[in-house]
């Protein structure tokens, strides 16, 4: 007869479903970035701003999701992000990402 898993067991199953839907919305993060791309792109072929402006938003929007499965994942495996290569990757992607919309910031406010 089988033992019921201990609640220890439960709880890492739990956390691992967790995980795993955090990990799920940094891949979409990974597609949200495309959107933006394709705004950036049409901004400065045909210089709408709208374009640009909800471009950045997506960015953001991005940024923000990806910190936070960055966030995740370091308390799922009780590690830094950059411990493994797909850490490694992630956290420069990201890092990439926050140099960007840092330089669109500054170049935006340069007189």
């Amino acid at each position: 007869m089988q033992r019921p898993p201990t609640s220890v067991a439960r709880a890492a199953v739990g956390y691992t479903y967790n995980l795993r839907s955090w990990t799920a919305l940094s891949h979409f993060n990974g597609c949200g970035l495309r959107p933006e791309l394709w705004l950036v792109l049409r901004y400065l072929v045909s210089g709408k701003e709208l374009a640009g402006r909800i471009g950045t938003i997506l960015l953001t929007l991005g940024l923000v999701a990806h910190y936070f499965a960055l966030l995740e994942r370091s308390r799922g495996l009780h590690t830094v992000p950059y411990h493994d290569l797909y850490g490694s990757m992630s956290l420069f992607g990201w890092l990439l990402a926050l140099t960007y919309l840092g330089l669109e910031t500054y170049h935006r406010s340069a007189p």
